[in-house]
């Protein structure tokens, strides 16, 4: 009978919902991400493995003026990428939330 009882509380808590991407996105454009922390608007991407055309944003995201308002202001999309090289940045991906 304890068995059961410990068994119920250890899938109740284990049941428990994970915050949602919204919330996890406060943290910043890219997350918390370890490979894809570099905030960049880019103009041309190959797969999301070589973009082209890469700069830093001329300002910080934030509320008022979110990451992809800041890009799409100089005709690029927003991207996380994790070695940028002269323009040219490798292994990206889209930002989390609304940035």
């Amino acid at each position: 009978m304890k068995f059961f009882a410990v068994a119920a509380l250890l899938t109740s808590a284990l049941a428990v919902p994970t915050p949602d991407i919204e919330s996890r996105s406060l943290l910043g454009p890219c997350g918390v991400s370890v490979g894809f922390s570099i905030p960049s608007c880019c103009a041309a991407s190959v797969l999301d493995v070589a973009v082209l055309d890469c700069r830093s944003p001329p300002e910080a995201p934030s509320l008022e003026a979110p990451f992809s308002k800041i890009c799409a202001a100089k005709g690029r999309t927003p991207k996380c990428c994790s070695i940028p090289l002269a323009g040219l940045a490798l292994f990206c991906k889209d930002p989390v939330g609304e940035y």
